[in-house]
């Protein structure tokens, strides 16, 4: 048995108000860590911030990014898994480095902005990384039953 191709294409729709706010609170947090008052006791926390920041919004923009240059269904999905681990990769490496940006008038809206944005993104890998699995598992079901 195949896979459905319209089902596979569908499992990519993203809701793009929700990209967009993602976006948003992303680019938001890049401006705080450029020009905004923060800072960090700790010796280098601040340009790995920015750098974990930036390996985000990289990876998220690989996690939303157009699957149909793969030719294989299968291989989309898994493409899509890969970018989904990848972006989990990211926000925990960010979260290790943004506990230390503690110091600075803005460095409370920093953590809020931190915070809002990861529950964002696990929120979204979640209710994708589910739809994925999930056809990929009704395929296998379906060629075992063969």
């Amino acid at each position: 048995m195949s896979f459905d191709e319209k089902e596979v294409l569908a499992s990519f729709e993203f809701d793009q108000n929700r990209l967009n706010d993602i976006k948003t609170k992303w680019l938001a947090l890049v401006q705080l860590l450029m020009w905004g008052d923060v800072s960090s006791k700790k010796i280098g926390a601040l340009p790995r911030s920015r750098k974990r920041v930036l390996e985000v919004g990289e990876s998220f923009g690989s996690f939303i990014a157009e699957k149909t240059w793969i030719t294989q269904p299968r291989q989309q999905l898994k493409s899509a898994l890969g970018s989904s681990v990848k972006l989990r990769d990211s926000l925990s490496a960010l979260s290790l480095v943004s506990k230390h940006i503690t110091e600075g008038g803005d460095a409370e809206k920093y953590q809020h902005l931190a915070k809002e944005l990861d529950e964002m993104l696990v929120e979204l890998i979640l209710e994708y990384e589910y739809k994925w699995a999930d056809i990929l598992e009704a395929q296998n079901d379906a060629n075992d039953d063969e």
